[in-house]
């Protein structure tokens, strides 16, 4: 915490190697985290019930894919705590105090045992499940379990439940986890980064309790998991997963709660936030066609392709710059009286009232988009379907008037804005302007991870009125 932040988490930036201190930030995330999906912090986490139709009448049944789109709001390669990214986990009445709650989980792994933008010495180990003695020492049941050899700035995902927290004779802990998803500017750079500070990640994950292999996570529509479990896999247990052990529906989190029971004597808290965006959610009630779905909604992309005479299109409000103008007035009734005084002549005014007018002269706008030629200043897109292509998206602007449209405006530093006639357009009275996007390079099998951000678009026009400055007294 600091300054006028609510949550220092949800923030991110840079310093210069001259800094000291950091520069003032604002109390909300940054936009680009909310404005295409629900942005998922500490103490605000969007949650959904689980039912039996979904999750299964017992956890010996259960199976399940889920699938969705993540966009984390912080730097892998130098972040230093977990964070849930999705959640349902339960809690277990019988030997409470004992490892609750029963973890169903997505984690990111930020364990890193080098400085920031070094490699790291696990980042090629294979993850296992047992007994850490350097953690809990003793033996049989006071042991502590766990996956051991984790990869940095890894995902986890994985459940556990056992005979000594009250499901039945039944023994199933571990789980699979990612290789590392994060290698900017490390040694091994050339190997694919997929997990980025404000870039979107696909994620798929399947499981299925009968066969602890069918767990499994699909990264941006690859399988790329291994798994880590205890040796003694039962599955079998009856109990209902929907429900915690006091009977209190349970449900799907996308992300974690900031603390689990209120107890002096147990429960805990923790500080595990997604600190990210999500989108797009699903949830099926099978895993056997996980493979395929991953497959499908990453060849989909994060954002459709504008298809070639069906681009997609901002088109304004109305705009009116008419008013306030200077006018001629209507002409005067006012009959005048002749000097002479001896008769009166009805002379009205021979000038016509004038309607104000403009004539827009230009256009200028901003747009931009994450990448950018350093020889050229073009904006660029990633094409995901391939590892080193780039597109080339146009952003063009054009002015209706009574459903007339110009000509499409290309540069968006100054563009002339003219009307049929090739002359200035003039108009009388309100007109729009809309703003289309394009990919003419794009490929049938083109995947999108960002559009561009257009912004700041200036008129520039001119009244039919003379310029009034001041009055001057001589």
């Amino acid at each position: 915490m600091g300054g006028g932040n609510t949550y220092r988490l949800a923030r991110s930036f840079r310093m210069n190697a001259s800094q000291s201190t950091a520069p003032a930030l604002n109390s909300r995330a940054p936009l680009d985290l909310r404005i295409d999906g629900a942005y998922s912090e500490r103490n605000s986490a969007p949650a959904y019930w689980l039912s039996k139709k979904i999750f299964g009448n017992q956890i010996k049944t259960s199976q399940g894919t889920i699938a969705m789109w993540i966009k984390p709001n912080y730097f892998p390669g130098m972040s230093g705590k977990p964070r849930v990214n999705l959640n349902m986990d339960r809690y277990h009445a019988i030997n409470h105090k004992k490892l609750n709650p029963s973890p169903f989980t997505l984690i990111y792994m930020a364990s890193h045992d080098k400085p920031s933008y070094q490699a790291s010495l696990s980042e090629n180990g294979t993850p296992y499940y047992q007994c850490d003695p350097n953690v809990y020492v003793g033996s049989g049941a006071n042991k502590l379990w766990s996956v051991m050899n984790l990869p940095p700035m890894a995902l986890g995902w994985g459940y556990g439940y056992s005979s000594t927290t009250g499901y039945d004779s039944s023994w199933a802990e571990g789980g699979t986890l990612t290789p590392t998803l994060n290698h900017l500017a490390h040694p091994d750079s050339s190997k694919p980064s997929p997990m980025q500070a404000h870039k979107w990640m696909h994620v798929v994950l399947t499981w299925e309790t009968r066969d602890k292999e069918a767990c499994k996570i699909y990264v941006n529509g690859k399988f790329v998991s291994k798994t880590a479990w205890d040796k003694t896999y039962r599955y079998n247990s009856n109990v209902d997963w929907t429900l915690h052990g006091d009977n209190s529906r349970n449900s799907l989190r996308l992300g974690s709660v900031s603390r689990f029971r209120n107890s002096n004597t147990w429960g805990h808290r923790r500080n595990w936030p997604a600190d990210a965006t999500l989108d797009e959610l699903y949830f099926w009630s099978h895993f056997a066609a996980g493979g395929q779905v991953a497959k499908n909604l990453w060849k989909d992309g994060r954002y459709r392709k504008p298809v070639s005479g069906q681009e997609a299109y901002y088109l304004s409000g109305k705009i009116d710059l008419t008013g306030g103008q200077r006018v001629l007035p209507s002409p005067s009734l006012v009959q005048p009286l002749l000097t002479t005084g001896t008769n009166v002549s009805a002379v009205g005014s021979s000038l016509a009232a004038s309607s104000p007018k403009i004539r827009i002269l230009g256009a200028s706008w901003t747009w931009f988009t994450g990448k950018v030629d350093s020889s050229t200043g073009e904006s660029l897109l990633d094409d995901n379907a391939t590892k080193n292509e780039v597109l080339h998206p146009k952003v063009t602007l054009s002015i209706l008037e009574n459903g007339t449209e110009t000509a499409p405006l290309t540069d968006e530093r100054y563009s002339t804005v003219s009307g049929p006639d090739g002359l200035p357009l003039e108009l009388a009275g309100d007109f729009q302007y809309r703003v289309r996007f394009s990919i003419p390079d794009q490929q049938f099998d083109s995947i999108l991870l960002e559009t561009p951000v257009f912004d700041d678009i200036t008129i520039f026009y001119q009244t039919s009125q003379s310029i009034f400055v001041h009055y001057v007294v001589e």
